[in-house]
């Protein structure tokens, strides 16, 4: 029942987002319908924030399908693929093999050099890898990252 009511939630989160896309880009076109009497500054001034606020509705929309959809995966999944499920949820199952080993090496304090050197990987690729864990983790820092590599048992305390 608890799933229900989670799934009712998301439901209706994704309900309001596609609602504030919806706004938007009526924004955007309210604006570009008005852009025609208003010197040329103010009104791209307008239409840029406009297409701002659509853009940001847009990937809110996005965010909020694809955890209804993660959450109606897990609901309708067989037990043993319930761990591959939340993986791929996380990220974790796009990671290659070669960014798990660079992910390791950065938890365990290795600059970005080190990681190259012991690799025997140029500096440029640990830094193309390390950049690729950033997105795929959605994290903004290496402690984010060491965090990660714990949470997926690539490392120990």
């Amino acid at each position: 029942m608890a799933d229900q009511a989670k799934l009712n939630l998301l439901w209706k989160r994704v309900e309001d987002a596609r609602l504030q896309w919806k706004f938007a880009r009526n924004y955007v076109n309210e604006v570009n319908e008005d852009r025609v009497g208003v010197p040329s500054a103010d009104g791209s001034y307008a239409h840029l924030h406009a297409l701002h606020a659509q853009h940001l509705a847009v990937e809110s929309y996005l965010n909020a399908l694809q955890e209804f959809k993660a959450a109606l995966a897990l609901e309708n999944a067989p037990q043993e693929q319930l761990v591959e499920t939340q993986e791929a949820n996380t990220g974790h199952a796009a990671i290659t093999p070669r960014e798990r080993e660079v992910l390791k090496l950065i938890a365990v304090g290795k600059s970005s050099k080190q990681v190259a050197v012991e690799l025997g990987i140029a500096f440029r690729t640990v830094v193309c890898h390390r950049y690729r864990l950033y997105q795929k983790l959605k994290v903004h820092t290496s402690v984010e990252l060491t965090r990660a590599a714990l949470k997926m048992g690539l490392i120990e305390l």
